[in-house]
C-alpha cells in the first residue's frame, strides 16, 4: 500500500520468459543459431565470431549474456572480483498442504534463508540457501525425507510440503566483472555480475542491463559509431554503479542475517525495528527492490504497449 503497487513482484518460470521472448514480434525476424562459442576476435571493422560447429560470423557488436560462467567474458580475458559464500541454493518445486495465496514466504535460518515462492499452478518454488554439507544430505535424501525436512525448516507456514520435481543445487558467490565493455563488446546480466538470491534481484538486474544497453544504442544509432567504445562506456558507467549498489546491499543483508553472535543479533533486531518505524525509509527500500527507484531505463519508467 505504501508504494502504490498492487503487487510487490511476480514469480515467472524461466521457460515461460523464454517462450514469451520467442513469441515477441520483435524477435520473429531474428535468426537463432544453436552452437557453442569457440573464439572471438575484434578489429576496426567488425567483431569476428567462431562457433563450435566451425561457422564464422561477423557483426557490429557482441553482447555477452551467457551467465555467470560466461564463455564470452573468458575468451576476452576480462577478470572479475568477488568471493564465494560457502553456501549452496537448493531449488525445487513443491506441492503444499495450504494454498500459497499468491504470497512469497521467506524464513532466515542460521545457514541461510529458505524461500517459498508462489507459482501460478498452485505449487511453490523452493530456494533454500544452506551449507554445502547440508546440501549434499538434502540432495541424497529420499523424496519423503526431503519433503519432511523442508516442512520442518519452513515452520509449516504452508503446512506439509511434498517434493514435486527434480532437485538442483547452485553454489553461491558474488562476482563483479572488472570491465563491462570493450570495443564492439558488452556484458550484461550474470556475465557481468552475480548476486546472492535472498532478495530475488539477479534476473531483474539482467533485465535492467539489457534495457539500458538498448536505450544507449538507440540514442546513438544515428551517429557515426553507434557501437563504438564511447557509446558502450555510457552503458558501463550507468549500470556498473547501479549494480554495485544492489550487490553491496544484498551482500550486507546476507552477512547480517547469517551472523550468529549475540551482539550482532541485537544490532540486527534494532535495525529492523528502526526500519519498521520509518515509513519513508521502508518505502524507499521497497521501491529500490521493485526496480522503481534509481537511474532507470525509459522502458521501465515509461513502458509502451506489450509486444
Amino acid at each position: 500500500a505504501e508504494t502504490g503497487e498492487a503487487d510487490l513482484g511476480h514469480i515467472v518460470e524461466n521457460i515461460r520468459v523464454q517462450w514469451a521472448l520467442l513469441e515477441s514480434r520483435h524477435l520473429r525476424s531474428v535468426t537463432h543459431i544453436r552452437a557453442g562459442l569457440e573464439a572471438l576476435a575484434f578489429d576496426d571493422e567488425a567483431a569476428r565470431v567462431t562457433l563450435s560447429d566451425g561457422r564464422r560470423l561477423a557483426c557490429s557488436l557482441v553482447v555477452g549474456a551467457d551467465g555467470g560462467q560466461s564463455r564470452t567474458r573468458e575468451l576476452c580475458g576480462i577478470g572479475r572480483g568477488g568471493w564465494t559464500y560457502g553456501q549452496t541454493a537448493i531449488v525445487a518445486h513443491l506441492r503444499t498442504e495450504r494454498p500459497h495465496r499468491h504470497t512469497a514466504w521467506q524464513r532466515f535460518l542460521p545457514d541461510g534463508p529458505l524461500a517459498l515462492l508462489p507459482l501460478r499452478d498452485g505449487r511453490v518454488s523452493l530456494v533454500w540457501t544452506t551449507s554445502p554439507d547440508a546440501t549434499q544430505e538434502l540432495q541424497a535424501a529420499s523424496p519423503a525425507e526431503f519433503s519432511r525436512r523442508v516442512t520442518e525448516a519452513s515452520d509449516r507456514v504452508l503446512g506439509t510440503v511434498e517434493l514435486d520435481s527434480e532437485r538442483a543445487g547452485y553454489p553461491l558467490a558474488l562476482w563483479h566483472a572488472r570491465e563491462y565493455v570493450r570495443p564492439r563488446l558488452a556484458l550484461v546480466g550474470d556475465a557481468a555480475h552475480t548476486i546472492h538470491p535472498l532478495a530475488g534481484q539477479g534476473v531483474n538486474l539482467g533485465f535492467l542491463d539489457s534495457a539500458a544497453l538498448v536505450e544507449v544504442l538507440a540514442e546513438s544509432a544515428a551517429g557515426s559509431e553507434p557501437c563504438g567504445l564511447r557509446t558502450l562506456r555510457r552503458y558501463a558507467r550507468w549500470r556498473r554503479s547501479e549494480n554495485a549498489l544492489m550487490l553491496g546491499t544484498t551482500d550486507t543483508l546476507n552477512r547480517l542475517f547469517g551472523e550468529r553472535s549475540v551482539p550482532v543479533a541485537a544490532i540486527r533486531r534494532l535495525g529492523l525495528s528502526f526500519v519498521t518505524r520509518q515509513p519513508l525509509l521502508r518505502r524507499a527500500l521497497v521501491q529500490r527492490a521493485l526496480g522503481l527507484a534509481g537511474d532507470l531505463p525509459a522502458v521501465v519508467t515509461h513502458p509502451g504497449p506489450a509486444a
